[in-house]
């Protein structure tokens, strides 16, 4: 019997425990740290600080090939306290937001997602932007009345090559609660 509940522990700390968990990244990766939260990184990658909107924005080295554009992963948090905001309410809202501003935006996964942090939504999204064909990965829970929502964006063309380390670095993201 506790070989059993040991395995069924194994198989829930697989499943649920990949969002949030620092152990899943490199030893030499970067971490941020905030009083609210951090995240890994890449030891190549270089970390700004409240640009362009965001809270963060960690940029990946420039790749030659395109030198006008870096993958990047982005932290904006939006506060609804006080308001009647949910993941579900949340994320038909940010849904309807891509559809309406994006152009020719195509989701291709919309998806509720559990970790030790509790419930998120998970949205991939390709969309044009600045004359680029972009691919989205946006995590995005809501917490104290917080919407935490973290973004991965590359060329959609580099996708295949680059989503395993953006999700690694989204995977790393820790909201202390």
């Amino acid at each position: 019997m506790k070989k059993i509940t040991l395995l069924l522990t194994i198989i829930s700390f697989n499943m649920y425990g990949q969002v949030g968990n620092p152990a899943s990244v490199p030893a030499d990766w970067k971490t941020f740290t905030d009083e609210n939260y951090s995240i890994q990184y890449p030891p190549d990658w270089e970390l700004g600080k409240n640009q362009l909107g965001a809270i963060f924005i960690i940029f990946s080295p420039v790749d030659t090939a395109n030198p006008d554009f870096n993958k990047n992963v982005n932290l904006i948090i939006q506060d609804f306290n006080g308001q009647d905001m949910d993941l579900d309410k949340y994320n038909e809202m940010s849904v309807t937001q891509i559809k309406k501003y994006m152009p020719n935006d195509s989701i291709t996964m919309d998806k509720r997602q559990k970790d030790g942090m509790g419930e998120y939504q998970q949205l991939i999204y390709s969309a044009d932007e600045n004359n680029n064909h972009l691919q989205f990965e946006q995590y995005y829970r809501i917490i104290n009345g917080k919407a935490y929502v973290i973004t991965l964006t590359t060329l959609q063309k580099q996708w295949d090559k680059c989503h395993m380390i953006g999700e690694q670095i989204l995977n790393s993201f820790i909201i202390k609660q």
